[in-house]
């Protein structure tokens, strides 16, 4: 094996002007013509930049690996820096240019880069060139906009080309290596750590109560250990890799991921899960929000009334529970549920609102499997309409051949759906939970439509891992970005497509300053909208302490006229000091529908309670009038004087059952007043929070 060069030409100075390279191989042929051995191409090195006199290595300019240095010996690729000494008299190839994009890059890093994500990719990559690297291809996969062109490509083309020079953009047209590195558990944890560490400064229980699902891998990868079973090519059951993700409940961040073998994701499948995540992060995961594909008795054998606390490490007990969706086949009450809350399905007595949408929503506790669970039966009264008049107007002869209790069934069916948990709260709050889990859907789905999170083809493990590793932190990244443009109110795509018509211009000097065009009207609004301004002059070195060290720049813009002067012009900009205002915003948000949520849980408690005593007591009454009744009846009495006894009987059985409804109207009285004053609470927390960390 050796490498082929071809045209090779040198200029004066001996620096290489033109010529391409190979690695080729002289193959052993008997029946070749001329001699017994032909020569194969192995590789393309591409344009040659430098070669050795021994012509064992050199630097290239690869077609799909950019500028990189090729081994023989070793057969591998290394980085070249862009200040490498051999590159002298071709630095034009790796010289950056002067006219990039500005807008997108620079509004990216403007929002994200301070958030608790970003701080913890910069805690979990130390090393100056890794972390440019992750920084880079995030911000590519972010701002990219579908656009067709290569990372190193991107990057050449952008302002951010002037903030990361540790290599040759064009290396990063095929980065092979950084996803292997990515690849590494250590790495891995690394970034998992950091970023439980950080965001628990805002959510001291980040990670407790997550929800669990997986998609499935692709079963192309055939160097791929975990689908190394499957039939590829056919269309039978087979084998097949998944990833699983573990989302925080609250802020819709993963916590942890995982990828196994397996065609669903089944309670041993959830258990390893929780082990990995308690092992190798030190958490427990406490709380689960499931589909009903694994409603399972191994499920409610973990999470079910009598075993919904656990004492940890540590010795400190805490609540663990799962929320599922009952699925509708034998073995579940779901038929029995449903004919029990039929009278009450419309009854104004067990309405609440959320998300725009009117619910029935009751309690019952049943045994599944020999377990105790609660069981909160719910009608979405709006997409049962909505659902059901579509059907009745799209099949009128099935719907008037319906026997009257079918037609009742298929009024609300579209709509009626029940949750199992092992938590007693009250059905609002369960809802509430269960619903949140479209985050991880949403998440799934980001992943897949904006970051291909999963384009693996034929590579190696440690490479699928590591690209898997970088889409998770790129998708969370991207929404976290998005969410920054919530006051612009226009599509992510369409927002970027403005951006990328504002250009800037690289200015020589020490200052290492670029120089901002003029932006258009739409593009100025734009930055307005997200509290920034757009800059005549931008200072490169505090723009990349910022985005590489999380120093905080003065944003403040130079105009042509105050960079003559030295001085700053006075415009609002977006400051630490804002963003923190804003984050205890949020935060005494959430602490007020904390408070509120625990009001109602309390109010639905002391309800629970009351109906419990009263119902006590009512078979109590009617016990003690029965034993009454019956030790009378023992007595030998005429038939006057048992008929006497057993109408006593039955007015004290009324009388105990008008006491019960009673108590039952009374405790619903007290239940409500109770949420009224809640919710009265909580709109006054609210203005509080407005008035003090509104719009300064």
């Amino acid at each position: 094996m050796f490498i082929r060069v071809q045209n090779l030409k040198r200029n004066d100075d001996g620096v290489v002007v033109s010529g391409s390279a190979s690695v080729t191989e002289s193959i052993y042929d008997a029946g070749a013509k001329g001699g017994h051995c032909h020569q194969k191409q192995l590789l393309s090195l591409g344009r040659v930049i430098w070669i050795s006199e021994d012509r064992k290595n050199g630097i290239f300019d690869c077609k799909d690996r950019g500028i990189v240095e090729y081994h023989l010996s070793t057969n591998s690729f290394n980085e070249v820096a862009p200040d490498d000494e051999r590159l002298a008299g071709s630095r034009r190839s790796l010289q950056e240019r002067i006219h990039t994009t500005f807008g997108d890059a620079y509004i990216f890093f403007s929002l994200v880069d301070r958030s608790r994500v970003f701080d913890s990719i910069r805690e979990a990559f130390p090393d100056e060139s890794n972390l440019e690297r992750v920084i880079v291809h995030v911000m590519y996969g972010c701002i990219r906009n579908h656009s067709g062109a290569k990372c190193g490509q991107f990057l050449e083309r952008s302002m951010a080309s002037y903030l990361f020079h540790r290599y040759s953009a064009s290396t990063l047209n095929c980065d092979s290596r950084y996803f292997e590195y990515m690849g590494d558990d250590n790495v891995k944890k690394a970034y998992f750590l950091a970023l439980i560490a950080n965001m628990r400064k805002d959510h001291p229980d980040f990670g407790r109560s997550c929800y669990v699902d997986s998609t499935p891998l692709p079963n192309e990868s055939q160097d791929f250990p975990y689908t190394a079973l499957c039939s590829h090519g056919t269309d039978g059951l087979v084998m097949q890799a998944r990833l699983a993700l573990v989302l925080d409940i609250e802020t819709g961040i993963p916590v942890w991921f995982q990828v196994f073998c397996s065609n669903v994701l089944d309670h041993s499948n959830l258990k390893d899960i929780q082990d990995d995540v308690k092992n190798t992060l030190g958490i427990d995961i406490d709380v689960a929000a499931l589909d009903a594909g694994y409603a399972g008795r191994d499920l409610f054998e973990k999470y079910n009334i009598d075993n919904n606390t656990y004492v940890n490490s540590d010795g400190a007990e805490h609540e663990r529970y799962a929320i599922v969706r009952m699925p509708q086949k034998n073995g579940y009450p779901h038929d029995e549920l449903y004919l029990e809350c039929k009278p009450r399905l419309y009854s104004a007595l067990y309405l609440f609102d959320y998300n725009g949408h009117a619910y029935y929503g009751e309690r019952f506790e049943r045994t599944i499997f020999g377990f105790r669970e609660y069981c909160y039966v719910f009608l979405d009264r709006k997409q049962a309409e909505d659902l059901g008049g579509k059907w009745r107007a799209e099949n009128p002869q099935e719907w008037e051949e319906l026997c009257d209790t079918d037609k009742e069934w298929y009024a609300v069916k579209d709509g009626f759906f029940i949750l199992i948990s092992s938590k007693m709260q009250s059905p609002r709050e369960t809802l509430i939970e269960y619903k949140s889990r479209g985050k991880i859907e949403g998440f799934f789905k980001d992943g897949k439509s904006y970051t291909d999170i999963m384009p693996l083809n034929s590579w190696t493990k440690p490479t699928i891992l590591g690209k898997i590793l970088h889409d998770v932190i790129q998708t969370t990244v991207y929404r976290l970005f998005r969410k920054e443009l919530g006051p612009i109110n226009t599509s992510v795509g369409y927002f970027l497509t403005e951006l990328q018509s504002l250009d800037c211009m690289k200015e020589g000097g020490e200052g290492n300053q670029c120089k901002v065009f003029t932006p258009k009207k739409q593009v100025r609004e734009y930055y307005q909208a997200l509290g920034y301004t757009v800059p005549a002059f931008l200072d490169l070195e505090p723009l990349r302490n910022e985005i590489m060290y999380g120093k905080p720049m003065d944003r403040t813009p130079i105009t042509a006229a105050k960079k003559r002067s030295g001085k700053r012009a006075s415009v609002k900009h977006c400051s630490p000091e804002e963003k923190e205002r804003k984050r205890n915003y949020e935060k005494a948000l959430k602490e007020a529908e904390k408070v509120y949520n625990k009001a109602i849980s309390r109010a639905e408690k002391a309800y629970d309670k009351a109906l419990k005593k009263g119902k006590a007591d009512m078979e109590k009454r009617i016990s003690k009038a029965a034993a009454e009744r019956d030790t009378l009846l023992q007595s030998h009495l005429s038939d006057k004087e048992a008929k006497s006894a057993e109408h006593a009987y039955e007015m004290a059985e009324a009388d105990a059952k008008r006491h019960y409804e009673e108590l039952t109207t009374e405790a619903l009285r007290n239940r409500e007043a109770q949420t009224v004053e809640a919710k009265a609470i909580y709109d006054a927390a609210i203005a509080e929070c407005n008035e003090k960390y509104g719009e300064s």
